[in-house]
C-alpha cells in the first residue's frame, strides 16, 4: 500500500518536478517527523541547516523585521518545501514556522544533501530552484501588499494563503485555511477592524465562509475578479 505522505510529496510541489530516481533517493534519506498544532518546526534566529517537506497538514509562517514582533505572513500545505534559503546561505533562520494542523514533515539535513550529492550532484541545482520558487513567492506577495485598495489587498492575501495565487511550487489549494482574523490582518497589512468589515462583506455575498479560526474561499473567481 502506498504511503499517503510520500505520495503527497511525489505528486505536488518541488519534489514532483524532480526525476523519479532523485525523488526516491530524497525520500529514502529523509526522516519523517510528526507534529501537533502549536508545535514549532524552527524559530527565527535558529540554525538553518535543514529543509522540510510537508507530507500532510498545514504550517504557518511568521516573520519579524528588526525589533517588530513576529507576525503571520503565509500558510502552506501538503507538497510544499521550505527552509532552503538559510541552508544555502549558511545563516540563521529569518522566519518562524509553526504547525497549524496535525502534520507529518520530511526533514533533510545539510549532511543528508551532501550524501545525496556525492552520487547525484544535480541535487544542489534542484535545491537552488526551490529557493528561486520561494523567492518568487516572496516578491509576488510583496507586490500584492502594494495594492492600495484594502479590499483588493485582502482578496489577494486570501487567495495566496489558500494556495490559489502565486503557486510557484504547484501545490494543491487548501480546502480551508486555519487562520484567525488577526492573522489575516497581519498578512494583508490591514487593521483588524478593516479586515473584519471586508471579511463580513465577503461572507454575506457567499465569497467566503468563516468558522472558528478558519476561513474557506468558496468563490475564488470572485476574489480573482477584484484584482
Amino acid at each position: 500500500m502506498k504511503d499517503i505522505h510520500t505520495e503527497n510529496l511525489r505528486l505536488a510541489g518541488w519534489l514532483s518536478g524532480l526525476p523519479e530516481h532523485l525523488q526516491s533517493v530524497i525520500l529514502d534519506v529523509g526522516i519523517w517527523h510528526d507534529f501537533e498544532p502549536g508545535d514549532t518546526v524552527y524559530t527565527s534566529g535558529g540554525d538553518g541547516n535543514t529543509i522540510w517537506g510537508i507530507g500532510s497538514g498545514t504550517v504557518k509562517m511568521f516573520i519579524s523585521a528588526g525589533e517588530e514582533r513576529l507576525r503571520f505572513c503565509h500558510l502552506v500545505g501538503a507538497g510544499y518545501w521550505f527552509g532552503e534559503l538559510e541552508l544555502l546561505l549558511d545563516m540563521q533562520r529569518i522566519v518562524e514556522m509553526k504547525i497549524a494542523e496535525p502534520a507529518r514533515l520530511l526533514r533533510l539535513r545539510v549532511k543528508d544533501l551532501r550524501t545525496i550529492a556525492s552520487r547525484h550532484p544535480e541535487v544542489w541545482l534542484a535545491v537552488a530552484r526551490l529557493a528561486a520558487t520561494n523567492e518568487a513567492l516572496a516578491v509576488a506577495a510583496a507586490d500584492d501588499l502594494m495594492l492600495r485598495d484594502p479590499k483588493k489587498r485582502l482578496a489577494a492575501t486570501l487567495l495566496r494563503v489558500t494556495g490559489q495565487r502565486w503557486g510557484f511550487q504547484n501545490t494543491p489549494a487548501l480546502k480551508s485555511a486555519p487562520v484567525t482574523n488577526l492573522e489575516l490582518s497581519e498578512a494583508a497589512n490591514l487593521s483588524r477592524s478593516v479586515t473584519a468589515k471586508i471579511m463580513s462583506d465577503f461572507a454575506s455575498e457567499g465569497t467566503v465562509s468563516k468558522g472558528y479560526k478558519t476561513v474557506r474561499v468558496l468563490r475564488p473567481d470572485r476574489l480573482s475578479g477584484l484584482l
